[in-house]
């Protein structure tokens, strides 16, 4: 019965293109004349009327209509299309009907019937447009019916017209939010990843669990071990944004000694809850959070791996911010940075002042040496 309900649609559909085909083949044997002429146009409008009915039957249906259905329809299309192109040689543009009716034989929704119904009656009635004045109906007086029929016509057309750039436009379009959705969810992951690895203090210490438990391991492993990961994570992002080619920049006004603190109390744990942190000052400044939380980030680990080796020592970190100029001074008593980290430290990071950076990441590294 399930099957029988599904093919209760196309198998009117079906019967509509068949009473259209035989129409076809009667009014070319009527010889238009006037009398037949608008038997023949009210019988085409219930064929009409017919499709329409199939058109509200698949509407208030809950579910896409069956493949079986979907191979009756289309046949039935294909056999106007036939019937059409033997009693009229430029109805060939079937052709292109037959192509659209094809689309039939998978699965498609609602929307579709409707849209091809619109694209079907267009392309059966362009052509008889494309055509005027030389078809036999318009070499003699044109009556009310007539003219009520070229009205129709016109109407399919513009249908068709919307379809075609109106409706193709708004698909291009919601392809496109959807695509830049895709990427700006992609970027906002990126962000909270770089901001320190946005790792709060019990995530920490799952991963010391993980390699063994306290002790276990260096503090140079645990965060080689987190970084590596997130390094993982940001590829995959990386090329997931790159799809879309859209970027979005955590670029906000923040205070830094907030930052600073949000830092002492991640690192905490991989400092053995011995790591001092000491914040002179404040500093609010408008730029990308992620970077200069990312800079932090990287100068507090360095840190921590110059205390590795001086477990008798604890390790004081000094943060001094100043407001004019914007500047953030960064001192440890590991015992100051070795020759090799010191050429490098010199070069300014390039990320920072291009793209409406602030540059502030030169800064900090010229007050680190």
């Amino acid at each position: 019965m399930g099957r029988l309900k599904n093919l209760k649609t196309p198998t009117i559909a079906v019967l509509a293109a068949v009473a259209m085909a035989l129409i076809t083949l009667l009014d070319e044997q009527s010889k238009i004349q006037s009398s037949d002429h608008l038997n023949f146009l009210a019988l085409k409008g219930f064929a009409i009327l017919l499709w329409v009915f199939a058109a509200i039957e698949l509407q208030r249906s809950k579910s896409e209509i069956s493949f079986s259905a979907n191979l009756l329809f289309a046949a039935g299309g294909i056999l106007y299309s036939i019937f059409s192109s033997l009693y009229r040689p430029w109805y060939l543009i079937s052709v292109f009907e037959i192509s659209l009716v094809f689309a039939f034989l998978v699965p498609h929704t609602k929307r579709f019937f409707w849209i091809f119904s619109v694209i079907y009656y267009g392309g059966y009635n362009a052509f008889f447009l494309a055509r005027w004045p030389n078809v036999i109906e318009n070499q003699i007086s044109l009556g009310f019916s007539d003219w009520m029929n070229i009205g129709f016509q016109y109407t399919l057309i513009s249908g068709l017209v919307y379809f075609f750039f109106v409706r193709a436009k708004r698909f291009r379009v919601r392809s496109e939010m959807r695509l830049e959705s895709i990427g700006r969810n992609a970027s906002k992951v990126m962000a909270d990843l770089n901001v320190m690895s946005a790792l709060p203090r019990e995530d920490l210490l799952l991963v010391e669990k993980l390699v063994g438990g306290p002790g276990a391991h260096s503090v140079s492993e645990i965060l080689s071990l987190t970084q590596t990961q997130l390094r993982i994570v940001q590829t995959a992002m990386l090329e997931l944004s790159s799809l879309t080619s859209v970027a979005v920049k955590d670029v906000c006004e923040f205070s830094v000694a907030e930052r600073i603190k949000s830092l002492a109390a991640t690192l905490a744990p991989a400092g053995k809850s011995l790591l001092t942190f000491d914040v002179a000052g404040d500093l609010v400044i408008h730029a990308d959070r992620t970077l200069v939380t990312s800079m932090l980030f990287n100068l507090c680990a360095n840190s921590l791996r110059a205390f590795e080796e001086r477990k008798t020592q604890a390790p004081t970190i000094t943060w001094t911010l100043t407001e004019s100029p914007p500047s953030i001074s960064f001192e440890d008593n590991a015992g100051g940075f070795d020759a090799e980290a010191l050429r490098h430290l010199k070069k300014s990071i390039p990320y920072t002042g291009f793209r409406g950076g602030s540059g502030l990441g030169y800064q900090i590294m010229r007050d680190c040496v």
